[in-house]
């Protein structure tokens, strides 16, 4: 007998590729379920329009709620793609898919899609800010619950320099293995330590794979995520391309930095890659809520996170 896969539930930042996510899930054997299906096969059952079906009917969104709690509870090997589902189906793993905002519209941009035109990259970033403002209102309005807060899953992982298929490889590797929750690609992490701190022996441990890949710390600031801690292992992973970092989040980052411009630029020369943008030049809009991660829970729980000396 065939051991049940666990379901799982995607919410992601609109232009993360949930829905790219989901197809090369299905690949590894499970089968996908999204709102949208719901409301059509709703709106074929009942001989009524798809636009009449999701124009506002409380009676239609609640039986569309109530499938998805049904068949999370009744179904295995599923991936929800819908933005409740974590709370719907709460056995299931549940994940958040991030991408840098900038990115996202870049994107959603080139994507031309014909319900939205924009003129420019910039224009659609405004676009996309104010959508997920106002979606993030209703949706907390209806249900009381805010699916912009991290507590609320089991993993985050950062889309912004990966593929789909590498990220549905490492949603697998973390359902099925232990690892830290927030799976970050480290080019989208910024230094708080300059680098004429960092010890060139340890580095070349770390890039010749001798240290063990330990997760490091990160926090918010101003919607740029910086390395709190682990700034070894972290240039490491920028140098060899790895698509993904372990990280805990550190919710105090009060106590450091990003550092300036002119020291990000040494980084860049050693790593050989260049940001699209410096944190003291603007800020970045984000609506994700990271101040109910607890960091000392996280350490007792995961003893490999490195620190720096």
């Amino acid at each position: 007998m065939s051991e049940k896969k666990q379901n799982i539930s995607l919410m992601g930042c609109i232009g993360a590729g949930q829905s790219s996510v989901a197809a090369e899930l299905e690949k590894y054997g499970y089968r996908i379920i999204t709102a949208g299906q719901l409301f059509r096969q709703y709106a074929k059952d009942h001989h009524m329009s798809i636009e009449e079906a999701i124009s506002g009917h409380p009676e239609i969104d609640a039986e569309i709620d109530s499938n998805i709690a049904r068949i999370g509870k009744e179904e295995n090997g599923i991936v929800f793609d819908s933005r409740m589902a974590w709370h719907f189906v709460p056995d299931s793993f549940k994940v958040f898919i991030y991408t840098d905002i900038d990115t996202a519209a870049e994107r959603v941009f080139a994507a031309k899609r014909d319900t939205e035109q924009f003129v420019n990259v910039k224009e659609c970033e405004k676009h996309i800010f104010s959508r997920q403002l106002s979606e993030l209102s209703n949706y907390t309005k209806l249900y009381g619950q805010d699916y912009m807060d991290s507590k609320n899953y089991d993993l985050f992982i950062d889309t912004t320099y990966a593929t789909p298929e590498q990220t549905a490889k490492k949603i697998i590797d973390c359902l099925e293995h232990q690892q830290a929750k927030f799976q970050m690609n480290p080019r989208s992490l910024y230094p708080t330590q300059t680098i004429r701190d960092l010890s060139g022996e340890t580095l070349n441990k770390y890039l010749a794979k001798e240290l063990p890949a330990g997760n490091i710390c990160i926090s918010c600031y101003d919607g740029y995520f910086g390395v709190t801690d682990g700034h070894h292992r972290y240039l490491a992973a920028v140098i060899n391309k790895e698509p993904f970092i372990g990280a805990e989040y550190d919710p105090s980052p009060e106590k450091s930095k990003i550092v300036c411009k002119t020291e990000i630029y040494n980084y860049e020369d050693v790593a050989g890659f260049y940001y699209p943008a410096y944190p003291e030049d603007f800020s970045k809009d984000c609506l994700i809520e990271f101040c109910n991660e607890n960091f000392s829970d996280q350490k007792e729980k995961d003893p490999q996170i490195e620190m720096d000396l």
